[in-house]
């Protein structure tokens, strides 16, 4: 049995790599998606801030163009940067399921348990 349960050892290692690799590749991606929502939000608020002061220049009417030009820019900026959390949030899927197919691989690789059959009785302690 301890036999059986040892060659298991290479295939178990490499389904813990591969986890602790899929997990660096989901953290970072993590991290990504943080700065970016974090980047979306600043745009957005800058959106809000160039339209405000639009509204209150608008008066001027050159105040009111500058500042629907400034809030275009950051409309712009951040439909651009929602492209970019789009795309993070796909790789993060398309790391777990890549990580997936390769531990569904790795797991074919565990076998020899039949071959080595538990014993039959129970276990019976020496000590008691």
């Amino acid at each position: 049995m301890a036999a059986a349960v040892g060659a298991q050892q290479p295939a178990l290692q490499k389904i813990g790599a591969e986890i602790k690799t899929a997990a660096f590749g989901i953290w970072g991606v993590a991290k990504t998606l943080d700065s970016l929502l974090e980047s979306l939000l600043d745009a957005l608020i800058g959106a809000a801030i160039a339209l405000a002061a639009a509204a209150a220049t608008s008066e001027t009417i050159i105040g009111g163009i500058i500042g629907g030009v400034a809030a275009a820019w950051e409309i712009k900026e951040a439909v651009t940067i929602w492209k970019q959390v789009v795309e993070a949030h796909d790789r993060a899927y398309n790391i777990a399921i890549g990580l997936s197919g390769v531990i569904a691989g790795l797991l074919g690789a565990l076998h020899g348990l039949k071959e080595h059959p538990l014993p039959k009785g129970a276990y019976d302690h020496p000590g008691a």
